[in-house]
């Protein structure tokens, strides 16, 4: 991937430029990971808002562009969400909190679905 159009002044005490130490770098970009907007912990305005937007179908239309753009820019998009959903696309309600925020067991399965990337590389 080559960034030579980025202004390249930044340089380390070994005289490397930001330019030269990103030549050999690979870039992964991730997909947002899925909500449960119905297993939500309450109702009351600021939960309603919370989801207004932040919703799987938004979620998924968005992971779409963005792995769009990531081909563009040469960049590698990984999507990691395997196993964290249920049947109907949600965020496994033993995985979340509230819908967004999630448990140790999710960034768990978020680990193991990762580590192929991690080790490759």
């Amino acid at each position: 991937m080559k960034f030579r159009s980025w202004r390249d002044d930044n340089r380390g005490v070994s005289g490397f430029t930001t330019t030269d130490m990103l030549e050999n770098t690979k870039i992964y970009v991730m997909a947002y990971y899925p909500v449960n907007e119905v297993d939500k912990l309450s109702d009351n305005e600021t939960g309603g808002l919370t989801f207004k937007n932040r919703n799987n179908e938004t979620i998924r239309k968005v992971n779409l562009e963005i792995e769009q753009m990531a081909k563009q820019l040469c960049c590698r998009f990984i999507n990691v969400n395997s196993g964290l959903t249920d049947c109907q696309g949600r965020l496994k309600k033993e995985y979340t909190i509230e819908g967004i925020h999630m448990y140790a067991n999710a960034y768990h399965k978020i680990l193991q679905n990762m580590l192929p990337y991690i080790v490759k590389y």
